[in-house]
């Protein structure tokens, strides 16, 4: 194991353990339905658990065009809406990124139909190193390696990154989030694609724009298929 994945790996253990800690000495209520927790459960309870990893996935094993670029299958553990929702929201604003390793490794029996997917390696969608600087963690890259973990497939976490700074999507209006993000992803020189199946790993899907141009600038590394990994995807129910 190289050592900047030691030390990841590190770091996400130490950010559990003081979570933990955190419980044991300020016992508080469900982050999601106020409800109180025991000391040995930490942010959010049982109940809202079992509820989040009951539902089922969003799939799609469709080749689409997205925006004008092919991804070949998407995958979203739930509908952006209610807990799921603001699970995501605690996640990628509130700093409690450990929750992201308790759902993605809970939701592992749901996780099959991705062997449909023929992916060789993770990418995660980068956030702008001026963005992840101010948030401290780049939630996507959490996501790409718990789920790297549960898979056992390759991860590439510097394959993909942002040419430029981009208003955040929740401030930019349907129409506008394709300019927002066209041409603000370029693969990192070097980065080896030839033929590969990439499983491209976000947090929301929402209009597809973000997956799409991401998606874009790693065909022109070589990948041969794109699909898409998300936590939650907005709009839609499940099939």
């Amino acid at each position: 194991m190289k050592i900047k994945e030691k030390l990841s790996s590190a770091k996400r253990w130490l950010g559990e353990y003081l979570y933990a800690l955190t419980g044991l000495i300020y016992p508080s209520n469900c982050r999601l339905c106020d409800g109180e927790i025991s000391p040995q459960m930490t942010l959010v309870c049982p109940s809202c658990w079992e509820e989040l990893l009951g539902c089922r996935p969003i799939v799609r094993r469709k080749n689409s065009i997205v925006k004008g670029v092919p991804i070949y299958g998407s995958f979203s553990l739930a509908p952006h809406q209610e807990k799921a929702q603001e699970l995501v929201h605690l996640i990628k604003y509130k700093d409690f990124f450990v929750l992201v390793g308790r759902w993605v490794e809970g939701a592992v029996g749901s996780l099959t139909p991705l062997k449909d997917f023929s992916a060789d390696v993770i990418v995660p969608v980068p956030l702008h190193h001026t963005r992840r600087r101010e948030r401290g963690y780049d939630q996507a890259l959490i996501i790409a390696r718990h789920l790297s973990d549960v898979l056992g497939m390759e991860l590439k976490p510097r394959a993909l990154k942002r040419t430029r700074a981009t208003r955040p999507m929740v401030e930019v209006a349907g129409h506008e989030r394709l300019s927002n993000v066209e041409g603000a992803f370029a693969c990192r020189k070097g980065t080896d694609l030839a033929g590969a199946g990439v499983l491209l790993v976000d947090d929301v899907y929402t209009s597809g724009a973000t997956i799409s141009q991401a998606a874009k600038a790693l065909y022109s590394a070589g990948a041969g298929r794109v699909f898409s990994f998300t936590l939650t995807r907005a709009g839609e129910q499940v099939d």
